[in-house]
């Protein structure tokens, strides 16, 4: 009997000295993956990490120049394709309407903003291609100028379309 318990006793000591080290090591486990989420995967935005910001500010940059590119040259691939020539020809309407009116503002220029302060980078004020063609292609130029010619660029396109349905043939494919 006296084994008996001695022996409860031991494993109940055993299994508590296994359970503190498996609770200890739970724990240790526990905070590093909170310290590894909350670096990566904040709970509220406003913490967001630099890097992860700085990365997040280019890729929008990215999608805005393809955004810009779509704009520029969609016509060239919508021949014959009606949902592409119908997205493309919508895209051209709202880049002029994002050009013209001052509100409402490009939302990807906006998201860029937003993830350039979060990330410390001093942001762009204004529209973005007035910044890119300003600091590309036109550096003393001014915004109205810059503005009026990239509406200009897409009116002219917008006329290609137009072009391409007076003269489209008897099938009605344009």
């Amino acid at each position: 009997m006296r084994f008996r318990l001695a022996a409860q006793k031991q494993a109940k000591t055993i299994i508590s000295d296994t359970l503190a080290v498996q609770t200890q090591h739970h724990d240790i486990r526990r905070r590093t993956d909170q310290r590894i989420i909350d670096r990566w995967w904040p709970a509220k935005w406003g913490n967001c990490p630099i890097f992860a910001a700085s990365v997040l500010a280019e890729a929008v940059l990215f999608l805005h120049l393809l955004w810009c590119a779509w704009v520029l040259l969609g016509w060239t691939v919508t021949r014959f394709r009606r949902l592409l020539r119908t997205l493309h020809i919508a895209s051209l309407i709202y880049a002029i309407v994002i050009e013209l009116v001052p509100w409402p503002p490009c939302p990807l220029t906006v998201a860029e903003t937003w993830l350039e302060a979060r990330a410390g980078i001093e942001p762009a004020h204004g529209p973005f291609l007035v910044h890119v063609l300003d600091a590309i292609v036109y550096p003393d130029l001014p915004e109205w100028l810059v503005v009026g010619g990239a509406v200009l660029v897409r009116v002219v396109i917008l006329c290609v379309y137009l072009r391409r349905y007076l003269r489209r043939t008897t099938g009605g494919q344009w």
